[in-house]
């Protein structure tokens, strides 16, 4: 009786172990895929932080670009101010006297055809022309300056 026991207990110990074996292998891949998924989500949550830097990154350089431009069309709106201003002022000066046209802008009004009640509208035009031609001139150099301060920002 003892050798059919020791039988059965000899296949069922057999039986035990193959299917400890087979739930050691079944576990091992469980874990290998496990790790395996880890990896994938490392790689993806690493890939996720580079592209945050990244756009950061890109973020600070257009606000800093943004900056840049700003600054150079607040030179620019002034750089417009102070021409009006410089205009006015030429206008003012031309009036006065303080300042003259060369020879070939003056435009001389005859004694006899000016009257005496009646001021000089003739120097008034020329202080008036002159005055536009400056602040034009003044106009287009802050253009000019604000655009290649733009390029020049632009391509830092």
């Amino acid at each position: 009786m003892f050798p059919r026991l020791t039988k059965w207990l000899s296949v069922g110990l057999a039986v035990l172990a193959v299917a400890a074996v087979m739930l050691a292998m079944h576990f091992r891949g469980a874990l290998a895929v496990s790790r395996d998924l880890q990896h994938q989500a490392e790689q993806r949550a690493a890939q996720l932080d580079a592209n945050l830097k990244a756009s950061e990154a890109a973020r600070k350089a257009e606000q800093a670009q943004a900056d840049k431009f700003q600054a150079i069309a607040q030179q620019n709106e002034q750089d417009k101010v102070r021409a009006e201003a410089d205009a006015k002022r030429l206008a003012a000066d031309l009036r006065a006297e303080r300042v003259r046209l060369r020879p070939e802008w003056r435009c001389e009004v005859p004694a006899a055809s000016a009257s005496a009640g009646k001021p000089d509208a003739a120097a008034d035009d020329r202080s008036k022309g002159a005055a536009d031609i400056v602040r034009a001139a003044a106009d287009a150099d802050a253009q000019i300056r604000g655009l290649q301060a733009l390029l020049r920002a632009e391509r830092q």
